[in-house]
């Protein structure tokens, strides 16, 4: 589990004042699901944080192990 600065919040919110340098990359659930499924594993759970104007929390597990939330898919859209 980790939560970073959500790159659709910013888009969404035009607050380009989050690229500084303690946060170089921005990331989506698509670059995220992209890196993990490279390592066998998937997103199982999305949770939207209102933390440094728009965050998401992203719950990793091994592909096919656990339930997967039906807020991924509606966050993916």
């Amino acid at each position: 589990m980790f939560e970073d600065p959500y790159l659709g919040d910013v888009i969404e919110k035009t607050s380009y004042d989050q690229f500084y340098d303690e946060h170089v990359f921005l990331f989506s659930v698509a670059s995220i699901s992209y890196l993990f499924e490279q390592h066998g594993m998937e997103i199982i759970d999305l949770e939207p944080q209102e933390t440094h104007g728009g965050s998401m929390r992203y719950v990793i597990g091994l592909k096919g192990a656990h339930h997967v939330s039906p807020n991924v898919a509606a966050l993916s859209e």
